[in-house]
């Protein structure tokens, strides 16, 4: 039983993370707690990962082009461009999503308000 509400929780703790929601149960705020604060370790632990990114993407192209396989090269400097910023726009999204997640537990435990936008964001689709 304890496996199972473990993994219960761990699953509530993920959609509540995914959705940016905080529970009103402190059993679950715990959990997400939790969860927050293994996310934001594993997103600091290994900064240095990320910086082998650039010279990974960079490498293959430069070869290329000394090698004289211009068309190659371009693609894959044009890849690791696009690449390299998806995952730092990634990266970052992620970041700011845990730091608010992180403030609001902080807030709903100590009964602050935190600071979110006035009006809600509604998507709407233009049509004409």
């Amino acid at each position: 039983m304890y496996g199972t509400q473990r993994w219960l929780e761990r699953r509530n703790a993920e959609r509540n993370l995914v959705r940016g929601r905080i529970p009103g149960d402190p059993r679950e705020r715990a959990a997400l707690r939790r969860l927050v604060a293994h996310r934001r370790h594993r997103l600091e632990s290994h900064p240095w990962l990320f910086a082998v990114l650039v010279p990974a993407l960079a490498v293959p192209p430069a070869l290329w082009a000394l090698q004289g396989l211009w068309s190659t090269a371009l693609l894959m400097l044009v890849f690791g461009v696009v690449f390299g910023s998806w995952a730092t726009c990634e990266r970052r999204r992620n970041r700011s999503r845990l730091r608010f997640l992180d403030r609001a537990l902080t807030a709903a435990d100590t009964g602050a308000r935190v600071h979110t936008r006035t009006t809600p964001l509604v998507l709407t689709r233009r049509t004409g």
